[in-house]
């Protein structure tokens, strides 16, 4: 059994890594395997992160045949999404409904900025420590 402050520091720790890698953008699903919690539950403190300015989450319109998958458009607000599209990888049509809507969170280029800096600093203290002991 974990506890909220458990899942919440993995949840954390999660970010903090994608925040100190090229990585450009992340899903729900990867954090809350990361954290051994639900998707659910990871959406929900990952929604907290982009209230406090450390993320933001984005929406991908995907393409909704399983064999293909293919991110048509990727958005701020789903509202920008087009009411209907051809995938170009696949041929078909489709009118647009939410369940071809999926979240994704990238970290805010501050907090990115942040995170590196504080690592930085964080790696010269402890070697600055070692080497007066």
């Amino acid at each position: 059994m974990s506890y909220p402050w458990q899942e919440k520091y993995l949840v954390n720790e999660y970010v903090d890594t994608i925040a100190r890698s090229p990585i450009i953008r992340f899903y729900p699903t990867a954090v809350a395997k990361y954290a051994k919690t639900s998707p659910s539950r990871t959406f929900k403190y990952l929604i907290e992160m982009a209230e406090e300015g450390r993320l933001n989450l984005l929406w991908e319109l995907r393409c909704p045949n399983y064999e293909c998958l293919r991110t048509i458009q990727i958005s701020k607000n789903a509202s920008d999404f087009p009411v209907e599209f051809t995938c170009r990888t696949c041929g078909e049509f489709y009118e647009v409904d939410e369940s071809m809507y999926f979240p994704a969170f990238e970290v805010n280029s501050e907090y990115k900025k942040f995170i590196r800096e504080s690592s930085a600093t964080s790696t010269k203290k402890k070697t600055l420590s070692l080497s007066l002991s």
